[in-house]
């Protein structure tokens, strides 16, 4: 008789067993096992017969160039070359660039534009707001959404510098950061301790009065703009000057080895968040800016302001004031927003950087509570992003609908891309296998999953096998909403109206806007590619911001391509350093 131990399975031979029985036991097994090996080898080679002569179908990814295809060939499948994508959606913001440009630009159809910007305005008395950056097809500089992008960019920084540096693209960013923050240190008094007003807007986009030249109503190339470029201000504009602080403070930390450049980015911060919590109020109230970049609330800036002081600064009150304003700004009531980090919302981001602090500082028994609970509500973010759990509706080719149907998609996908991958580097660097949503765990892969099925689909892999970034691919929009890309560069100068005729054309335009990420499709993957469709076809500086940041995340799954400490280079050490050895005894 046989025994079966009830842990491991294994036959045990009976303790009064004698030595023929054991013999005769002997045998029988070798001729067992022999056979064994005998039969498997007959079905192992069967099996490799029948794979070798059935015929087989192959699924491949689009084609999107008969030559030179966008993908990595360096791995067994076909992928889309991230590295390529990310080089081509940072030279969107050069074709952005307002002022006078550097001689290595890199876009032959610009040139210098918004020279007088604040000079001819005798309300602003005169000063110099040259530069910055024009928000998309238009010739208008929004601080607001020119602010986040600079925040969104300065975060990839601070994450990916090594990446940047490994894709040949760090000097690049870096340089398209601080074209940015330099015009924002002019928009307010950066030296002062305490200001009353900030610029929110430079240029008008009003058509509402008729035929009034401005940045909409005219269709001109910016370098050829004539009329009157008024500057406009706040007086009480939290969420702005939140945002303008985040944006600063976020810079200091990609340049801290400047040391000067990195104090007054940090003093221009202090200043601006100071200036938003003294004047509570919304900036777009009762300006045009509501119909373009309408604000909704201030408390998301304050939490997501108040987490990049702390960051930059290492004042614990900028980080009880982060956690006690991400409760104000609804971070428990799952609202028909919830789901978006934009140039509106950044609330999912602020409790990114949040639950970022609990994972690799520790900063102290007193924010553990409030730290923890913004843990989770990242964990519940990012569980709402699954497909097996149907938080979000998604199209029949798989891009998932975090702004509920409405136009212009894309910007909110790729910052969820963004933050789904990050959120899995930081657990796989804290060696966290995964998370729960409920009581199901998920691996950090199905974070990757699904960052790279969305970029995928940005890319081409959809119905249309449409490329939503302009030059990467052969199958792309060609008629950008973009006033500078849609008129030719002949040296010839169309007057405010003149221009019209490149806008309603509907030829090509001739200029290749390369790295423009479009507004995209809608909610069933159609796409009119037409210039006056802007919903669809007009690309923005804070739609293209998280491009970036995803296209430089996703590459690679090693979460020691990431930077933990530059973030907290800042704060200084949380508990008392270990004093240095005593001196050696002498005689």
């Amino acid at each position: 008789m046989h025994v079966t131990n009830a842990c491991d399975g294994v036959p045990q031979i009976p303790a009064d067993s004698g030595p023929g029985t054991q013999s005769w036991v002997s045998r029988k097994f070798i001729i067992w096992t022999i056979g064994t090996i005998i039969a498997l080898g007959l079905i192992a080679a069967f099996i490799i017969l029948l794979v070798k002569f059935l015929p087989h179908q192959h699924h491949r990814p689009p084609v999107l160039d008969n030559d030179t295809r966008p993908f990595d060939r360096s791995t067994s499948t076909l992928e889309y070359n991230y590295t390529i994508a990310l080089s081509k959606a940072l030279l969107f913001f050069n074709a952005q660039k307002s002022g006078k440009l550097p001689e290595d630009n890199n876009v032959a159809w610009r040139e210098d534009s918004g020279l007088n910007d604040g000079i001819d305005d005798p309300s602003f008395k005169g000063n110099n707001l040259v530069g910055g950056y024009y928000d998309s097809g238009d010739a208008i500089k929004f601080n607001f959404p020119q602010s986040f992008a600079m925040t969104m960019l300065s975060w990839s920084v601070i994450e990916y510098s090594a990446k940047y540096e490994a894709a040949g693209e760090l000097n690049h960013i870096k340089d398209i950061i601080k074209w940015g923050t330099d015009y924002l240190l002019k928009t307010f008094n950066s030296s002062a301790d305490t200001i009353d007003r900030v610029v929110m807007q430079v240029g008008v986009g009003d058509t509402s009065e008729g035929h009034i030249r401005n940045d909409h109503y005219c269709w001109m190339r910016p370098e050829d703009i004539d009329y009157h470029r008024p500057v406009t201000e706040c007086h009480s504009c939290s969420d702005l000057a939140a945002e303008m602080a985040a944006a600063l403070a976020s810079a200091s930390i990609v340049f801290k080895d400047n040391k000067t450049y990195s104090k007054k980015l940090v003093h221009g911060a202090k200043t601006l968040f100071k200036f938003a919590r003294d004047q509570h109020g919304m900036y777009s109230i009762g300006t045009e800016a509501a119909n373009f970049y309408n604000s909704t609330s201030y408390w998301d800036e304050f939490a997501w302001g108040g987490a990049w002081m702390y960051c930059a600064t290492g004042n614990n009150f900028y980080l009880s004031l982060a956690i006690k304003m991400a409760s104000q700004a609804g971070a428990f009531g799952g609202g028909h927003d919830y789901g978006e980090l934009s140039w509106d919302n950044k609330l999912a981001g602020a409790q990114l950087l949040l639950t970022r602090l609990r994972l690799f500082l520790s900063p102290g028994y007193s924010f553990e509570e409030g730290l923890k609970t913004f843990h989770n509500q990242t964990c519940m973010y990012m569980c709402s992003l699954l497909p097996s759990l149907k938080r979000f509706n998604r199209t029949q080719g798989g891009l998932i609908q975090l702004n509920n149907g409405k136009p212009q998609p894309l910007q909110f996908v790729v910052n969820a891309a963004f933050l789904a991958t990050l959120f899995s580097d930081y657990l796989d660097a804290a060696d966290t296998p995964g998370w729960y949503c409920g009581p199901n765990f998920y691996p950090t892969s199905l974070l990757r999953t699904f960052a790279k099925t969305q970029i995928d689909y940005v890319l081409g892999r959809n119905p249309r096998n449409m490329s939503y970034l302009v030059g990467f691919g052969s199958h792309y929009p060609k008629q950008v909403h973009h006033r500078g890309a849609s008129i030719p560069n002949n040296k010839v100068k169309y007057s405010c109206r003149g221009g019209w005729k490149w806008r309603d054309s509907s030829d090509p335009n001739p200029n290749t806007i390369v790295g423009a990420m479009v507004g995209g499709p809608d909610w069933d993957d159609g796409f009119r590619d037409t210039r006056l469709n802007y919903n669809q076809t007009e690309a923005t500086i804070a739609g293209n911001a998280g491009l970036v940041a995803a296209l430089v995340a996703l590459p690679g799954s090693n979460s020691k391509l990431f930077d933990i400490k530059t973030m907290f280079s800042a704060i200084p050490p949380l508990f008392p350093l270990a004093p240095p050895p005593p001196a050696a005894w002498k005689r």
